[in-house]
């Protein structure tokens, strides 16, 4: 999206919640939105793994990163939800990832309209395509602005995933 076409749909909503886009405390909201919606949405259309530069870690012993803090956008309310994401694999063949890169990722998979459950097992795939662990765990935990601010306003509420691989067998 171009920044003049952000710039009218941001007025465009400010009018449709019954704001006026040219009041004083809002005339520069627009054009605030439109410059913030690169860095928010940059995970946008890119894969995680890309991120994971794999790298020779001299031992196979547990890697465990986090917490990894996030922000990421509800697909169906389009508010944030906003957590951590911790990240535990043992690698084979002694490949692993830089710290940083997986910070990277974890940003790379939030930074999107998603849903959390979507979210994680795009890390955890990502991880998994990247770096070829011997298994993986990626868990997420967030509190939701669509279940905090509207409907159950469920202040305080969670929500925890996680993803595995290889997935543990069903019971």
């Amino acid at each position: 999206m171009g920044t003049r076409q952000a710039q009218r749909a941001v007025r465009a909503w400010l009018r449709a919640i019954g704001e006026d886009p040219d009041r004083p405390g809002l005339a520069q909201t627009p054009a605030l939105v439109a410059a913030a919606i690169p860095e928010l949405f940059d995970g946008v259309g890119r894969d995680p793994a890309e991120a994971l530069r794999p790298i020779d870690g001299g031992a196979d012993v547990e890697v465990a990163i986090g917490p990894i803090a996030f922000t990421s956008w509800c697909e169906h309310h389009l508010l944030p939800f906003v957590g951590h994401a911790q990240v535990r694999y043992l690698p084979r063949d002694r490949r692993v990832a830089g710290l940083g890169d997986v910070a990277r990722a974890v940003a790379l998979a939030a930074r999107r309209l998603t849903l959390q459950e979507r979210m994680t097992e795009d890390l955890a795939d990502a991880i998994d395509r990247a770096l070829a662990p011997a298994w993986l765990e990626v868990a997420v935990e967030a509190t939701h602005l669509c279940l905090v601010a509207r409907g159950a306003r469920a202040t305080g509420a969670e929500v925890h995933t996680v993803a595995r691989r290889p997935a543990p067998p069903r019971a």
